[in-house]
Formats: C-alpha cells, structure tokens, sequence
C-alpha cells in the first residue's frame, strides 16, 4: 500500500485504535479517547527549503499519538502542533531514508532527557535496520553514549535521574516489519529491545 493510500484510509476511518501496553496505559489518568485525525508535519523532499520539513504525519488515535516517518525538521513541527517528545505513543517507518527518520534522533534523545523513566515504553515499527538504527543512536556504543555515559554517571548537582531508573530509560518495544508480515488490529507480536546503557555505581 502507497503511503498516499495509506493517510487517505486513515482520514476516512472512523477510529483507529493501535493497543499499546495495558501496565502503561493504566499509569497515568484516563481521558476520553480523541476522535482520529491526521496532521502533515512534513511533506517535502531531500532538497533543503525554509518552507516545507521533510516527510512527517502526527496521527492521533484514541489515546495515541503517533509519529508516521520523522523526517528532518518533522520534530519542530510536532512541537509547534503543542505536543512534545514524551507523549508519543508509537513511531513507524516506512523506509529508513534519511528525509524519512532524521529526526528520530531527536525524538528518542529527547523522550530520555524530558521522560527520565516516567513515560511508557515507546512502541517502534519499521523495516529491516530498524533495531540497527536504534541501536546506533542509543546503545551502549551509540553515537551519543559518551555524553550519555558522562551525564548518568558523573551526575552533577545530584544527577538528573535516580539510579533505579536508569536502566528503564532506553527500554522500547521494536517491531520489524518484513515482506510479508501483516499487521492486524493487535498489531504483531514486538521484540523487546532494550539497548543497554551504562549505569552509575
């Protein structure tokens, strides 16, 4: 299905509902679930403009909120939608160019800056490299681990997160997507992926 099928599916859907984890759900209050809609955070190209971001859909579902592709300049948009990192639900990829998932990037390291434990696990779904591209950006020998690293362990002023925490602040559910897996309303059964990160003494 083209991508263009796809948000045309969506925006003639009466609801769409993609379950997330129970435990999570049930932290924080309930509110009554919004009615679906689809915003365009992005809709250009690989070609840099100070007009367009590069490919990006905020979907709002029930109580999800989910980012569809995050390409660069996606993020600053979904900011200026007035919703932030931390409530972002799930994330799906439908390849892994760069105008397609730049900003993940920022979505993850912001989530762990601003989320410090408190939020439920992120959901992830994308093709072949997705875990790779994960990994790449928040493992143990990620590109950002050495401030990360610095951050947990010399914890300045008290540090920014209990020790206890720590661990939980790179736990996410990744699912890869490969020809010929289909999705249902339950979604495919994840892989727990969870990148591990130094923690301090």
């Amino acid at each position: 299905m083209e991508r263009r099928e796809f948000i045309a599916m969506l925006a003639s859907t009466p609801g769409v509902s993609i379950p997330g984890d129970a435990d999570a759900q049930s932290a924080t209050p309930a509110a009554a679930p919004k009615p679906l809609s689809v915003t365009l955070l992005g809709t250009g190209t690989p070609s840099p403009s100070l007009e367009r971001q590069s490919s990006g859909y905020l979907i709002e579902a029930g109580h999800d909120l989910i980012v569809w592709d995050h390409g660069p300049g996606a993020h600053h948009r979904l900011l200026q939608s007035g919703h932030r990192a931390v409530d972002v639900t799930h994330a799906f990829f439908t390849h892994l160019h760069y105008d397609h998932c730049l900003d993940y990037v920022r979505l993850l390291m912001t989530r762990w800056d601003q989320g410090a434990g408190r939020i439920p696990e992120l959901r992830v779904y994308g093709p072949a490299y997705t875990a790779r591209m994960t990994e790449a950006i928040i493992g143990e020998r990620g590109l950002f681990a050495p401030g990360d690293i610095a951050r947990i362990t010399r914890r300045p002023h008290g540090g920014l997160y209990p020790e206890d925490q720590l661990y939980r602040l790179w736990t996410l559910l990744l699912t890869e997507i490969w020809a010929g897996v289909y999705l249902d309303h339950r979604g495919a059964a994840p892989m727990t992926a969870r990148p591990p990160v130094a923690q301090a003494a």
